[in-house]
Order: structure tokens, then sequence, then C-alpha cells
């Protein structure tokens, strides 16, 4: 009886274990994604499209994209898109290897950071 009990109280710790990761990284996966580019981010040169993200009471923006190992991949410049001047010039951004679709403008999202880039 009492190794039933334990074994039923195991399985309810790990379940709990369990739902709070998924938990905390759904509500803090941007923050977790921020902390793995600055440790593992790779910079790069990206050009600005003419493709606009729009959200609902916003202005649109700008995405930009690049490519890696021939595959395209795309992101937000948080440049709003009034001006069609920027569109075709280059940005640098910064991804992670083994997931390029967790990418942010460098010049745009990270206020402090990346002094190694070397987007040229």
């Amino acid at each position: 009886m009492k190794e039933k009990l334990k074994s039923r109280n195991k399985r309810q710790r790990w379940k709990y274990l369990l739902f709070s990761f998924l938990f905390l990284t759904a509500v803090f996966h941007y923050q977790i994604e921020d902390l793995l580019l600055e440790k593992y981010g790779i910079c790069k040169l990206a050009i600005i499209s003419d493709e606009v993200k729009r959200v609902r009471y916003h202005k649109g923006t700008f995405y930009y994209k690049f490519w890696v190992k021939d595959e395209k991949y795309m992101g937000d410049t948080y440049i709003e898109s009034d001006s069609s001047k920027v569109i075709g010039q280059k940005i640098c951004i910064v991804y992670l290897r083994a997931f390029p679709n967790i990418n942010r403008s460098r010049e745009a999202y990270f206020k402090s950071g990346f002094e190694g880039c070397n987007c040229k």
C-alpha cells in the first residue's frame, strides 16, 4: 500500500514538474531566446525586404530576409513602413546556428552587446 502511494506521488511530482517547465517556457520563451542569442548568436547581414508585418492598430514594419544553407529566413526589422527608402538596404542580425528561425535585428532589438559583431 505504501509503495503504491509513493509511486502515485512520484508520478504526480513528475507531471507537476513537466507542467511547470512547459508553462515557464511558454511564458518566458522570448527571454530565453534572447539569452541564447546573446551567448551563442552569430552575426550576419540581412536585406530589408518590401514585405510588411501588420498588426492591428499599429503601423506596419518591414521584414528582413537572410539565407542559411540555401534556406530563406525572415525577421522583423522594427522599422516602420512609412518610408520605402530602406528597402534593399543591409541590416545586421543575430541568429542561432542550430535554429536560424530564432533571430533578431541587432540594431533595433538589442540595446547593447554584440560589440564583436562584424557585419560588413
